[in-house]
């Protein structure tokens, strides 16, 4: 089943929505959180992992040529370039999807400091509130079902960096899991889908 356009009002807390990337699941989440519906993403030690990332880039706030924005990119565009020198394309994929997800906290917060975004990444991806969306990384879905599975942007399976045979296997075997984890309904949708304004007709909402 495929959904057009959605405005979030539409998922309940005990559907799981999941991707193979962070960043969509955050801006996702910052959405629904703008719409007053409670959203949270599974997986403390990705929140984690990202407030290190900015530890160690030793940001100067959040602009300028010392700032969190200026140092991301100047760590992604050097990271990219050590892994192809080091013939080890796969991994690209996970930076930029760490830049993006950062970039998503940037704009998703509107924050002016950087203890701001670090605090908003500590409460996204480690809050407990009540009744709130789960959504979560393919990887962190293992394990998990729920009656209704949303796959968000499935077009990012496989990876386009995986270009050997093994790596696609992979990427194939991460769309099993995606695909398994609903016990009733598995819906696709997108994130260029959800609307800030309500749907009008629920027909708007259809099967492929």
């Amino acid at each position: 089943q495929t959904w057009g356009d959605y405005t979030g009002k539409e998922f309940r807390p005990d559907d799981m929505v999941i991707c193979r990337n962070t960043a969509p699941l955050v801006k996702l989440a910052y959405k629904l959180i703008g719409s007053q519906i409670p959203a949270k993403v599974l997986g403390r030690d990705i929140g984690t992992n990202l407030v290190k990332l900015i530890d160690k880039l030793k940001p100067k706030g959040v602009e300028g040529k010392d700032g969190l924005l200026s140092k991301l990119g100047d760590w992604k565009e050097k990271e990219e370039d050590r892994l192809l020198k080091a013939d080890k394309e796969d991994l690209i994929q996970g930076v930029e999807d760490k830049y993006d997800t950062l970039m998503a906290f940037i704009e998703g917060t509107k924050a002016s400091t950087v203890p701001k975004i670090k605090q908003a990444i500590e409460d996204l991806f480690g809050g407990n509130q009540k009744n709130a969306i789960p959504l979560c990384t393919v990887h962190k879905s293992k394990g998990l079902e729920a009656q209704r599975v949303f796959v968000l942007d499935d077009w990012m399976m496989p990876s386009k960096f995986a270009r050997q045979d093994w790596q696609r296997e992979q990427e194939n075997n991460l769309r099993y899991v995606a695909y398994t984890r609903a016990q009733n309904d598995l819906i696709f949708i997108d994130s260029e889908g959800i609307v800030s304004k309500k749907i009008k007709d629920i027909n708007e909402i259809t099967d492929p």
